[in-house]
């Protein structure tokens, strides 16, 4: 797992969610990752401290959140 794609998996991380393979792979890269680790801590803060609230998310993050909820809400054919 690379930079890119860890910054993306952050917020799922910090938050336990998302497949565990996944999760696995960001542990991994943290633990080598100095400039990863500042931008968790960086995130975790804003998170914990509420100063996320003013934040928009990430295009993949907002991507991801559209297919979420398009999923949950998609009638089902049963």
């Amino acid at each position: 797992m690379d930079c890119a794609e860890t910054e993306e998996e952050l917020l799922d991380y910090h938050f336990g969610a998302g497949a565990q393979e996944r999760r696995d792979a960001v542990r991994a890269h943290l633990r080598g990752c100095a400039t990863c680790v500042q931008q968790f801590l960086d995130l975790k803060h804003d998170i914990d401290s509420g100063a996320a609230m003013g934040l928009r998310p990430s295009e993949p993050a907002r991507a991801r959140l559209r297919a979420d909820v398009t999923a949950l809400f998609r009638p089902s054919l049963f």
